[in-house]
């Protein structure tokens, strides 16, 4: 990915050290436009492209970015369901 044409088409906030700036919604989403410097995280280029292409995912407490993980999926157990009417 041409990382100049991104951060064009993006609207990319760039720190001055060259860090791009993103909100994580949740551990697989963000958002990178519009934003507040003051309210984001920083990333490389790379963790950028890394978390569009999936192969980085925010940590559980949203301040950074690790590994991708596939989510899980998790069902739920019919015997713990309760009912009103019981």
């Amino acid at each position: 990915m041409d990382f100049e044409q991104l951060k064009k088409d993006n609207l990319l906030t760039i720190s001055p050290s060259g860090y791009v700036c993103v909100k994580p919604i949740d551990q697989y989403s963000f958002t990178s436009y519009p934003i507040d410097i003051f309210d984001c995280i920083l990333v490389t280029q790379d963790e950028y492209i890394g978390l569009l292409e999936r192969r980085y995912m925010f940590n559980k407490s949203l301040l950074g970015v690790t590994a991708y993980v596939e989510p899980v999926n998790e069902k739920i157990d019919e015997n713990t369901l309760t009912s009103e009417e019981e």
